[in-house]
């Protein structure tokens, strides 16, 4: 079995900070229109990026 990450303060605040500005990607509702998907990951992505490893 995989040991279980742990996560630090700072990436836990990240997160949480992305959550609030974009309640609706935490929950699945993708923007309307065929790019929703796409944008909503890009979104998505753009917060891994922000989260120091």
């Amino acid at each position: 079995m995989a040991p279980l990450r742990k996560v630090s303060d700072r990436q836990m605040d990240i997160l949480l900070e992305f959550v609030e500005r974009h309640k609706e990607l935490a929950v699945g509702r993708y923007p309307p229109g065929p790019l929703g998907i796409q944008s909503a990951r890009w979104l998505w992505d753009s917060a891994a990026l922000q989260i120091p490893i």
